[in-house]
């Protein structure tokens, strides 16, 4: 009942419990004050306690613990250490780190981030925090635009520096985790602390763990956009070589970097391995992708590319959905009517003569401008994708929404330098990544 949310059920239960003589015993109080806790009847929650206590239900550490996060997700700390006083007398209980650090994610999640700040330094005076609360408040700091604060602690963990306040008190030795340093690259990427960013990232490799691209694909990509591209092309070959498929918009930061270098031929071997991976872009992420780098890549590029593209024959472009769509896209983004070559490979995989599928109520971005500039123009309508059943298996970008500014704040040109071709990535850092970390750092 509590876990479905039927919280009225509950309530029911326990008043029939009362009602047939039945005295209700630790876990039904801990679920009762479970669903206080999730309505915010905080008052009706201590008393539900005070009442457990007056029958001389001996209660489990548990109940004493939900009442106390109940009490911090409404700003009430303070109260919340009466109950930790009485956990603490309670046979089997957990650590006392482990009921802090519930402390102060329970806080955390209200919104209550000085409370959380308030619960850790008190915390310190009397038990040493373990890696769980650390990283804990890594992300309450990295969040809340306290950088500083999460270095600080960050550097701490690492010198073992990070046990009791108590100058007479042993330190307790601790050591960063793949959440620790996850969590630490994620507050320098809102930070824009990109410099430390590459450090971080290089320990954390050195320590053998691997970024969660799942989780943590868009700050690669930021720091990429940020001039750190080189930490994309090793998160990029580490997938390779633990048999992972890139995350797609790690494949699609790469795509821009070689149309900003002029590697056309590059950006066809990407879809390809994109295609060979299981992988798709559907002609709506793609005019997505036009409009979020029309700053960044200039028109012409896209242009150069579309020739590239009609060049291929067609069995080339016919067997692969991705290079498919990108040409749907491109003509329409441009304006320009489609040639024999590419509307009959395209036509040959289910998209009607006049593109009719693609677009709905005269949807159209022009690609046009001054200056190499490329300006955007979305009349009434939007895109649509030609053929919605093909959209099995594709992989969808789960940038975090509050980082969104971080990636367009970056997205500047890079250096007209030769980047190599994914092939010549992969035996460059086999050979090289290990030692260019160890000497970086």
């Amino acid at each position: 009942m509590l876990s479905s949310g039927k919280f009225d059920l509950v309530y029911k239960f326990f008043e029939k419990m009362e009602k047939a003589g039945l005295t209700p015993n630790d876990s039904t109080y801990k679920a009762l004050v479970c669903t206080f806790g999730k309505e915010g009847k905080t008052d009706e929650a201590l008393r539900a306690v005070e009442e457990m206590e007056c029958r001389g239900v001996v209660a489990r550490a548990s109940v004493y613990f939900e009442l106390a996060c109940c009490l911090c997700s409404v700003g009430r700390w303070k109260d919340a250490l009466l109950q930790v006083e009485k956990l603490c007398k309670c046979p089997s209980s957990k650590p006392l780190a482990v009921t802090f650090t519930g402390l102060i994610q329970s806080s955390a999640a209200a919104g209550h981030i000085h409370d959380c700040v308030s619960i850790f330094q008190y915390m310190r005076e009397f038990c040493a925090p373990n890696i769980g609360t650390i990283n804990s408040m890594i992300k309450v700091y990295g969040q809340n635009n306290m950088f500083d604060e999460s270095r600080l602690l960050f550097e701490g963990i690492k010198k073992g520096r990070m046990g009791l306040q108590n100058p007479g008190s042993s330190d307790s030795r601790l050591s960063p985790d793949v959440f620790t340093y996850n969590l630490m690259l994620e507050a320098c990427t809102v930070a824009h602390e990109w410099d430390y960013l590459e450090n971080v990232y290089k320990q954390m490799v050195l320590r053998g763990y691997s970024i969660d691209q799942s989780q943590h694909a868009w700050l690669i990509v930021a720091a990429s956009r940020a001039g750190k591209w080189h930490l994309l092309d090793h998160a990029f070959e580490q997938s390779l070589e633990m048999g992972e498929i890139p995350y797609i918009s790690l494949y699609k930061e790469k795509i821009c970097q070689s149309l900003q270098a002029g590697e056309y031929a590059k950006v066809i071997t990407y879809i390809h391995d994109m295609a060979q991976g299981s992988l798709n872009i559907t002609p709506n992420e793609w005019m997505q992708l036009f409009k979020e780098n029309e700053n960044r890549i200039r028109k012409e590029s896209w242009q150069e590319l579309l020739h590239e593209l009609n060049s291929l024959n067609a069995d080339d472009s016919g067997t692969n959905p991705i290079l498919r769509n990108l040409i749907t896209s491109l003509h329409h983004s441009s304006g320009l009517d489609m040639p024999p070559d590419s509307r009959k490979c395209i036509s040959t995989l289910g998209i009607v003569e006049g593109d009719k599928e693609l677009v709905s109520h005269s949807s159209n971005i022009q690609l046009t401008g001054e200056g190499g500039k490329m300006t955007s123009n979305i009349q009434n309508g939007t895109c649509m994708e030609a053929d919605q059943n093909q959209n099995n298996g594709v992989e969808k970008d789960t940038r975090n929404p509050l980082m969104a500014d971080i990636i367009n704040d970056n997205m500047h040109c890079f250096p007209d330098s030769n980047l190599p071709s994914s092939y010549e990535i992969l035996r460059e850092w086999r050979q090289n990544i290990k030692e260019k970390v160890i000497v970086e750092c």
